[in-house]
């Protein structure tokens, strides 16, 4: 039985600056025009975007420790992030690269694994959000989709959860 005390945490995307990473992956001009955000980020053989990743994975375990020790008793939930675009995305309605949308959505999921990961290491319980919203990606019609993309259809902001129709 869970009782009454619950911590849900929702963290990552801001702290491994992920958002900011995944608006800069806008190219309004198809390939090869402009330059690709994956070789932007992975420049030099070092994935930036893991190597941020990697580095907030402590960081957040403590966290995780802090919240056992202000409330012992609670059951932690750690919520992953969903899918948010769909492979090889769906240029130009969102405008990003078909490779480009694949790091992305990689790099979200390399960003989950880190959390299920601090999760079982702290005493959490992971919640797989990746695996139901599949299907429900950025790039699907109004009223399916469950996540915004880098532009909006509707009054959320990007990479935020979408309006029920």
């Amino acid at each position: 039985m869970w009782g009454r005390d619950v911590a849900a945490v929702a963290i990552g995307g801001n702290d491994t600056g992920l958002v900011v990473a995944a608006l800069s992956c806008i190219n309004l001009l198809p390939p090869p025009a402009g330059t690709s955000c994956k070789a932007r980020y992975t420049a030099g053989g070092t994935d930036q975007l893991a190597a941020w990743i990697a580095a907030t994975a402590a960081p957040f375990g403590a966290a995780l420790d802090e919240i056992h020790r202000r409330a012992p008793h609670a059951r932690i939930l750690v919520t992953g992030y969903g899918t948010y675009i769909r492979p090889n995305g769906c240029y130009p309605q969102i405008p990003v690269w078909p490779t480009d949308a694949n790091y992305l959505q990689s790099t979200i999921d390399g960003l989950n694994a880190m959390l299920a990961t601090q999760a079982a290491a702290h005493g959490a319980h992971y919640v797989d959000l990746r695996t139901p919203s599949i299907g429900h990606d950025a790039c699907a019609p109004i009223g399916q989709r469950w996540l915004e993309g880098l532009i909006p259809a509707s009054a959320a902001a990007p990479y935020t959860p979408a309006p029920k129709a």
